[in-house]
């Protein structure tokens, strides 16, 4: 939409108002019609990588704990092996 100055609003006639009024508000209805189905769609979306970022954390304490469990035992063996 082209930008109207406050000017030439007010020398327009009554109907090229309404009209331009109009189109405005046309066009602002379909912008917030975009953004509410933008709205709809993202909590969807949302909670579905919030599952995978759940399950991440606890494969990864899992994982964690076990190659510190590897860790450990490997430093265990190697102390006995070699400072004995």
């Amino acid at each position: 939409m082209t930008s109207i100055t406050k000017e030439t609003f007010k020398e327009a006639d009554d109907n090229t108002k309404m009209d331009i009024l109009f189109d405005y508000q046309k066009n602002t209805s379909c912008d917030i019609k975009d953004i509410i189905e933008l709205l709809r769609k993202h909590p969807g979306n949302c909670e579905d990588r919030f599952k995978k970022l759940e399950n991440k954390k606890f494969k990864d304490t899992i994982v964690a704990g076990g190659m510190g469990l590897i860790a450990g035992f490997s430093t265990v063996l190697a102390k006995i092996k070699f400072w004995e």
